[in-house]
C-alpha cells in the first residue's frame, strides 16, 4: 500500500509520491543548495518506513542526490533534473547484470 499524504486545509487526501512529486516540480527550480538539501532530508524520512518499492527507490534516491550536493559533485540545478526525472519515471536503472 502506498503512503497517504491527509491535508489538513483542504481535508483531501492524496498519494504522497505524488505529493512529493509535485512540490518539487513546482518549487525546487528556485530553492537554494541548503533548502533543496533540507527538502531531501524531509523525503528520505517521510519514507524512511515505507514498505513499498517505489517508496524505497525514492528514499535511496534523495539519500544518494543528498550525499551528492553534501560533497559538491552536483549543482543544485542537476539535483532538481534527477529528482524530478525519479519522479516522472524517466530514470534509467542500470540493468541487474552489470550491478555485480
Amino acid at each position: 500500500m502506498e503512503m497517504q499524504f491527509h491535508c489538513v486545509a483542504c481535508d483531501h487526501s492524496s498519494e504522497m509520491f505524488g505529493f512529493v512529486k509535485e512540490v518539487f516540480k513546482t518549487c525546487a527550480k528556485d530553492w537554494s543548495a541548503e533548502t533543496l538539501a533540507k527538502e531531501l532530508d524531509c523525503v528520505r524520512r517521510i519514507f524512511q518506513e515505507s514498505e513499498d518499492s517505489r517508496g524505497k527507490k525514492l528514499r535511496n534516491k534523495a539519500e544518494e542526490l543528498r550525499a551528492k550536493l553534501d560533497s559538491k559533485n552536483c549543482v543544485p540545478v542537476e539535483v532538481c533534473d534527477s529528482i524530478l526525472l525519479f519522479l516522472t519515471g524517466k530514470h534509467r536503472e542500470p540493468a541487474a547484470e552489470f550491478l555485480n
